[in-house]
């Protein structure tokens, strides 16, 4: 075995056997904290397991699973009444009755009232386009909409009501933007108007109603290239939803015994547990971040797909990526997607030079990011240190791009050294990006408490362990760059 293969091997080992202990840690740390936990947001949990007090303080998890039978029952409605439609009515008629049933489906997965919300949006913003017919005009109102959300106009509901209600809403106004923005590209004159229909048939399709988000231009290439029944893969289907079935099961289950979820948000216990248990705890916490979204994206990825359409894939590990713009993405794609369509693209397009529209576009993209999520102020953090770190990227993108960097240095130091001194180069992007899940898992309190205890103390002094962090990001680093090298990504 050559220097780099047994480097590579020893830097698995060194990842892998610290993830496990993380894990063991957090483990070992939780039931000390049941009783605080009972103080903070424990429900009771499986009868199987005798209702013994269960983490529900992941807000989005708690209402997933309290809803989740809902919303199941919805989609398998909505996957039975597509082909029968279809094969019962006449052509003329598929479509009024489509938009009739999904619509009662949406109201029944979501509630009536956001609906009627997000038709009294749609109103809004398609007079925008009848009088204004500008990407800006349309843009101004859709972000003024956007943060009416998180004004007093809607509080007075229960705070599941509201949650439920803002996903709605949002998705909505991203699939109206999206729409109105293809239509304003398009040749043809009141393109808008005369496909009304495409347009409810989009926003109320409903394995795409809401977080598996495609872009209209997506889902109409989609809706016409419907695979047949006779084509559907219908092995792959049921092995994606047995394995959704599994990590269902598998995270509902963990939060019996693992309390990181709660740990994260307590940012006084942050503050007094030893380090490598709040190192731990991020870490554990993010990994549970993509496992529920696997679980959230991939029930409706699979009702997607027995309707014979393309969804994109399930939200990448962040355990295999070192990189931000990677996880950007393929985590959410249907989110990537809408911000390169519609408004990195677009924004590139109205800037001469290079660097300065790349720079600008990304700010905007990432402005936007904030706004979506809810204009937080640990979420303005988080966009900005994810924007940074973008920067970070394409500097070296452009240095590279330049002056061939990376291949003089394959070429004078060989494979093995140029490997280990971009893997050194990557080490910003990981320290960045860690610092960024504590904002956006912990909010604003638990990051500054993170980067206290994790890089510098109120002395200004960097603190021993962030040294020790930053040999283990090493490593990591190592490990994502055989695993991109073994299974490159797929665009």
């Amino acid at each position: 075995m050559d220097s780099i293969g047994f480097e590579v091997v020893f830097s698995f080992v060194v990842w892998m056997s610290h993830a496990a202990y993380a894990w063991y840690l957090v483990w070992k740390a939780s039931y000390p904290y049941l009783p605080r936990l009972m103080d903070y947001g424990a429900t009771p949990g499986w009868r199987l397991l005798s209702e013994s007090p269960k983490d529900s303080t992941n807000f989005e998890w708690f209402i997933w699973m309290e809803h989740v039978s809902r919303y199941l029952l919805a989609l398998v409605l909505h996957a039975a009444t597509l082909p029968t439609v279809l094969l019962c009515l006449p052509g003329r008629l598929v479509t009024p009755a489509l938009i009739g049933v999904w619509l009662y489906l949406n109201c029944f997965a979501y509630g009536s009232f956001p609906v009627l919300v997000a038709i009294g949006y749609a109103c809004i913003l398609f007079t925008t386009f009848l009088f204004f017919r500008t990407a800006k005009s349309l843009w101004i109102v859709a972000v003024l909409l956007f943060l009416t959300l998180n004004t007093r106009l809607f509080t007075p509901m229960t705070q599941v009501q509201y949650y439920l209600f803002c996903v709605f809403v949002t998705y909505k106004l991203l699939q109206f933007v999206s729409y109105l923005l293809f239509s304003l590209s398009s040749t043809k004159e009141g393109s808008a108007v005369g496909h009304i229909p495409h347009l409810l048939l989009y926003c109320l399709y409903l394995p795409y109603s809401t977080v598996l988000f495609v872009t209209y231009d997506q889902f109409r290439c989609q809706w016409l290239n419907r695979r047949s029944f006779e084509r559907r893969n219908w092995l792959s289907i049921a092995w994606l939803a047995i394995r959704v079935l599994f990590w269902t099961l598998f995270c509902d289950l963990l939060l019996h015994y693992c309390f990181m979820n709660a740990m994260v948000q307590d940012y006084e216990f942050l503050q007094y547990v030893s380090a490598d248990i709040a190192c731990a705890v991020v870490y554990t916490a993010g990994q549970f971040f993509h496992a529920k979204y696997v679980c959230i994206f991939g029930l409706f990825k699979v009702f997607a797909h027995v309707d014979g359409m393309e969804p994109a894939g399930l939200p990448i590990c962040i355990s295999r990526v070192a990189l931000y713009s990677r996880i950007w993405r393929h985590f959410d794609r249907g989110l990537y997607n809408f911000l390169n369509a519609h408004i990195f693209h677009p924004l590139s397009n109205v800037i001469k030079h290079s660097t300065t529209r790349r720079v600008f576009a990304g700010g905007a993209c990432f402005l936007f990011v904030w706004i979506f999520h809810g204009q937080s102020y640990s979420f303005a953090i988080w966009s900005f240190l994810n924007f940074v770190e973008m920067l970070f990227e394409y500097v070296g993108y452009k240095i590279d791009h330049r002056l061939s960097v990376v291949p003089a240095l394959r070429r004078i130091l060989g494979m093995a050294c140029s490997r280990r001194i971009l893997a050194l180069l990557q080490l910003p992007c990981i320290v960045i990006s860690v610092f960024a899940i504590a904002f956006f898992l912990g909010g604003a309190e638990t990051g500054f408490v993170f980067i206290r205890r994790i890089l510098i103390d109120e002395n200004l002094r960097f603190q021993p362990i962030f040294f020790y962090l930053l040999l283990l990001g090493y490593f990591f680093i190592q490990c994502t760059m055989e695993v991109e090298r073994l299974r490159p990504f797929v665009s």
